[in-house]
């Protein structure tokens, strides 16, 4: 501010593919991203064949521009098409926690997954799924410093599908 007028710190277009069949993300909303520091948090939703599996992004405002942070997926289940002669039923939540780290300025991320999943055999069947991750702040991105426990069916295929597999 100067003179009593609000000045321009940093400006950034960003563009994020989000929503499912046309519609906005859910949920668009400034966090506390550290004592001092906000970020906005995008939460987007997607369906198909009875699968709704919900991410969120996170975008931070670094060094002139406003970057997409962290994209995970937060929940994934199969609640619209499973039961009786179907694929049984299966659902996975990740809650993300910020908490103080070693960088003063950003907090850390623990993301930390419960529930079921769909189990790694080719036969039908639910497996319970748990795990802890940290993320810690570095140079305009989240990245994760360790990760114990499970990880998804949807997890998988995404990092098959940017692999080429």
């Amino acid at each position: 501010m100067t003179g009593g007028k609000w000045e321009h710190e940093s400006f950034a277009v960003v563009v994020a593919r989000a929503g499912a069949w046309g519609q906005p993300p859910k949920s668009i909303r400034v966090i506390n991203i550290g004592p001092q520091r906000i970020g906005i948090e995008i939460t987007d939703t997607g369906t198909g064949q009875g699968e709704t599996t919900m991410a969120k992004r996170l975008f931070v405002p670094w060094a002139g521009k406003v970057n997409e942070a962290l994209m995970t997926i937060v929940s994934d289940d199969n609640k619209g098409n499973c039961g009786t002669d179907l694929p049984p039923c299966y659902a996975n939540r990740k809650r993300l926690e910020f908490v103080a780290g070693k960088n003063a300025d950003y907090y850390d991320i623990i993301m930390t997954l419960s529930g079921t999943d769909m189990a790694d055999s080719r036969q039908y069947g639910v497996k319970r799924v748990h795990g802890v991750e940290r993320f810690k702040f570095t140079e305009e991105k989240y990245k994760r410093i360790f990760r114990t426990g499970d990880v998804t069916s949807v997890e998988r295929f995404i990092a098959n599908r940017g692999s080429g597999s």
